[in-house]
């Protein structure tokens, strides 16, 4: 009653005129019972809610809820581009789709990362390689990685590569950085013996610490340092081994 009390009379005019035009086919209001509606029958086709629309805005009959689909500039029905998904009111314009929380349980990510180190016997290493982490839990991920190394040593220098499975613990997560400790093992083959006069199959179990920050959308900075043991693990004889401290730094990114 209030919607139909602030109509004025114009409206009501306009509504009419555009009801029993000829093309009333396309403005989607040529069903109304205008005898109805000035009676102030209950028989009224008018929904109140499409008459409390136009009460207040008379351009709906072009339009809405009383007639088509509106039509852009550019020819799109509805007001969305040609395949774009229907937009979310709440999000602003040219916002970008919303991304899991980091480290969410079911997120993967990638990294690339490299770093070098030094230990026992004056060996000093090198290490690039890139990986893989899924977050079984949140914060908690199972990470595999594969690597290129190269070995500095007193015997002939060594190329090789190694393969690690890790587990990642983000113990302390906030929005744009977290703390970590991860740890693990792996497996390592090397052109010649790593120590000399060992094996060039090695097993390499590692522990450390690092930090993530957030530089862009969905990508952060990681530099984390760890502590790792070279050996063949008593598979052959002799077994000596190599313990150093390795620092890295590495980007990772959400996929």
């Amino acid at each position: 009653m209030l919607c139909a009390a602030a109509a004025h009379s114009s409206d009501i005019d306009a509504l009419r005129a555009a009801g029993t035009s000829s093309d009333a086919a396309t403005t989607g209001v040529d069903r109304v019972d205008w005898r109805a509606f000035e009676s102030g029958s209950p028989d009224l086709e008018i929904g109140l809610h499409e008459w409390c629309a136009f009460a207040f805005d008379p351009s709906v009959i072009h339009g809405g809820a009383l007639g088509a689909p509106q039509t852009t500039v550019d020819g799109n029905a509805g007001g969305a581009r040609a395949g774009a998904a229907p937009s979310d009111p709440m999000r602003p314009s040219g916002a970008s789709a919303e991304v899991p929380r980091f480290g969410a349980a079911g997120s993967w990510r990638w990294q690339v990362l490299g770093g070098g180190g030094t230990g026992t016997d004056s060996i000093s290493n090198a290490q690039l390689g890139a990986g893989v982490s899924w977050f079984v839990v949140d914060d908690l991920s199972i990470d595999v990685q594969v690597n290129a190394d190269y070995f500095s040593q007193s015997g002939p220098s060594a190329w090789g590569g190694d393969v690690e499975l890790l587990f990642r613990w983000h113990f302390l997560a906030r929005d744009t950085w977290s703390l970590y400790v991860d740890g693990g093992c792996g497996l390592m083959w090397t052109s010649h013996d790593v120590p000399p006069d060992s094996a060039s199959f090695n097993f390499l179990p590692q522990a450390g610490a690092g930090i993530t920050w957030e530089i862009a959308d969905d990508t952060r900075l990681m530099l984390g340092a760890r502590w790792f043991h070279a050996s063949n693990a008593n598979t052959g004889s002799p077994n000596p081994s190599y313990n150093g401290i390795f620092a890295y730094a590495g980007v990772s990114f959400g996929f």
